[in-house]
């Protein structure tokens, strides 16, 4: 009965190993995925902890706080100052928008999402940082343009004004 026991205990053990590989080997693959998001971004667990960020993250929004919770992050810091408590955030399981968020030198479009199982259950946060520093710096461009090309038109309708005459003496 002891050896049967025994089998029966190193069978489970490794049954148990292989899952355990199988958890680690999908873990790497998910850090991958996430790591070749275009968008920058982090990944928080329920308690805002970061697990993971997107490589982007890191070159273009300098977040390599895996480990921290995000509200003690600065962009955590920034968040909550546009939405509010992110705990709150996480209860509500609702996706969020902030446009045009300054952050780190840098204008971004940023998407706060729940991160939830397929029962739906909320397990963590999602953060991507799309960066549109370029875009809105070439649309003040273009409305700064738009604005002098108005005034010109303006005063060279002036000038023609005041440099016709109405009438002429004969």
């Amino acid at each position: 009965a002891r050896k049967k026991r025994e089998e029966e205990l190193d069978r489970q053990t490794l049954e148990l190993e292989a899952a355990y590989r199988r958890v680690e080997d999908l873990k790497r693959y998910h850090e991958r995925v996430v790591r070749s998001l275009r968008p920058g971004g982090v990944v928080t667990i329920r308690d805002l902890r970061i697990t993971s960020t997107y490589r982007a993250a890191e070159t273009q929004w300098a977040l390599s706080d895996v480990g921290s919770p995000l509200p003690e992050v600065e962009l955590g810091a920034r968040l909550a100052e546009e939405l509010g408590p992110l705990d709150a955030r996480l209860a509500q399981a609702k996706v969020a928008f902030v446009e045009g968020m300054e952050y780190a030198g840098r204008i971004a479009d940023v998407t706060l999402a729940p991160l939830q199982t397929e029962q739906e259950e909320v397990v963590g946060l999602v953060v991507a940082l799309e960066d549109v520093t370029e875009a809105v710096r070439t649309k003040e461009a273009l409305i700064r343009s738009e604005r002098l090309a108005a005034i010109g038109r303006m005063s060279d309708q002036e000038t023609t004004t005041i440099y016709t005459p109405r009438n002429r003496v004969v």
